[in-house]
Parts: C-alpha cells; sequence; structure tokens
C-alpha cells in the first residue's frame, strides 16, 4: 500500500504522524533498497499521489468549481443578513447586523399590523420598501460569498500552498512550512489541517506555547470537530516533546550544579 492513500485529508495527518512516530519500523537514517531515505521516499510519494489526484492546473480548477457548489439548503441561512457570518464563521462582527434585521422586521410588522396608528401608512410604506431593497441586496451579497464561507481555501484566488507545506514538513524545512502554513491560514484562519501542521512546526521548534495554541484553537473551532483524533494525536506528541525537553532541562541543570559545587570544593580541599 503507498505511504498516502489521499493527500490534503485525515489519511495524510495521520501518516505525518506515524512518520513522526517511528511506527514504519526504518531507521531515520536507513536508506531502502533503491538508496533513498525514508523521508525521501515519503516526499516522492506525496508528490506522486497529488500528481495523480489533482493532475494537470487546468483539471484542478475544474475540481474546485465542481466541489465548491453548496447544498441548496445552505442557501436558506442569506435570507437573513449577517446570519450566514455569524453561523458558519462564528463573526461576532456580523451580529449587530442580524440584530438589526430583527429589529426593523419586527418594527414593520408591528407598526403595519398591531398598530397602524402609530406611523401614517404612506410612512409605513416607504419604510417597507426601503427595508426589502436593503434586504435583496443583503441576500445577494450572502449568496455570492457563501461557497467563500464555507470553503475559503477552494474559493479564493490565492493559489493553495498547503501541499507545498506538507512538503516542506516532512523535509524538516520548519521556516518555509511556517510560512506557507501561515499563507493557507491567511486566507482560513481555522483550517483544520493548517492549524494540525502549524502546531508540529512549532513542536519541533521548541514553542510549546505556541503549539498549545494552535491545539486549543482547535478544541474550540466547531469546524475540526472531525478532526478529533488527530488532535489528540498531536497533543500527545507535544506532551512527550515537553517532558522530554524538562527531563534534559533537569539533567542539565543537575550536572552545571554539580560541576559547581565541584569547582568551589577543589580549592579547599587542595588547602587541605
Amino acid at each position: 500500500m503507498a505511504p498516502f492513500e489521499a493527500v490534503g485529508g485525515h489519511g495524510l495527518i495521520l501518516a505525518v504522524g506515524r512518520w513522526e512516530d517511528g511506527q514504519r519500523g526504518e531507521p531515520v537514517g536507513a536508506l531502502g533498497s533503491d538508496g533513498a531515505s525514508p523521508s525521501a521516499r515519503w516526499v516522492s510519494a506525496l508528490r506522486a499521489a497529488r500528481e495523480s489526484r489533482y493532475g494537470r492546473r487546468e483539471e484542478r480548477v475544474a475540481e474546485v468549481a465542481e466541489e465548491v457548489r453548496l447544498d441548496n439548503k445552505l442557501y436558506l441561512s442569506c435570507l437573513w443578513p449577517g446570519l450566514p457570518e455569524l453561523w458558519f464563521r462564528g463573526r461576532l462582527s456580523a451580529l449587530p447586523t442580524a440584530i438589526a434585521f430583527g429589529i426593523a422586521l419586527n418594527v414593520m410588522l408591528v407598526a403595519r399590523f398591531v398598530y397602524p396608528e402609530w406611523l401614517t401608512f404612506s410612512l409605513v410604506r416607504v419604510g417597507g420598501w426601503l427595508g426589502v431593497a436593503v434586504w435583496f441586496y443583503c441576500t445577494i451579497k450572502n449568496i455570492k460569498e457563501l461557497p467563500g464561507l464555507l470553503h475559503p481555501r477552494k474559493a479564493s484566488k490565492q493559489p493553495d500552498r498547503y501541499g507545498e507545506a506538507h512538503l516542506a514538513y516532512l523535509r524538516s524545512d520548519w521556516p518555509r512550512a511556517e510560512s506557507l502554513l501561515r499563507e493557507c491560514l491567511a486566507v482560513e484562519e481555522r483550517d483544520p489541517p493548517a492549524l494540525l501542521l502549524l502546531a508540529g512546526v512549532y513542536r519541533h521548534t521548541g514553542r510549546f506555547e505556541s503549539a498549545r495554541g494552535c491545539i486549543e484553537l482547535l478544541r474550540t473551532a466547531e469546524v475540526a470537530d472531525r478532526w478529533w483524533l488527530e488532535v489528540d494525536a498531536e497533543e500527545k506528541r507535544l506532551l512527550r516533546d515537553q517532558a522530554f525537553r524538562a527531563s534534559g532541562d533537569r539533567v542539565s541543570t543537575a550536572e552545571n550544579r554539580g560541576q559547581e559545587e565541584g569547582t568551589s570544593t577543589r580549592p579547599e580541599a587542595i588547602a587541605a
């Protein structure tokens, strides 16, 4: 079975984790029968899997256009201004728009059907037509932006650098991997695969607090619910590396303290 059966999904993240944990049963520095190291074979397998799945750039563009197509029921959320951003992305900046629309709708209904004596009929009619025009504009705007809200990386005009980030990660090129992953997160700030790999980059470079921040963000993001297995595995690796670093620091501190004590007592021993 090839090292990668899928690219960009759960199988790849698990494969990277297993590769890091040494579950392939090969020494890190060992060479295969073809003279290539395990890491080189994994990088070649990743590149071949990507090429076999995506093919040429034009075919990938057509595939993205097909994947971005949404279920028609999701477009019902576009009928309430501010609701798609608030519901699918959790953006509190859209909350005032949703509240204002609800208040305006209730005021118009009450003024028209419950207490018509509050406002003149002509004023209610003008306000109603203005409200319909604003509602129509917001609905069209929500419909156009919905694919980008649900699949930002697929709908974005920016090139998807996630595959390059995977290659840099497998090559242990941490600065380049971090740079590419930040570009992915600039398009989709809560993308689970990118956050998982970024947590791994932080872990490998000793920035454990930053790695913990990525994991906590994944824990609280609703879009990462399906990635709980990968998040748990990355958290275990983080705890393992933190424990290893702490034990190494304790040993180093004890050795330094012993050397200092030996240095301080040596003159006294010589004088005696």
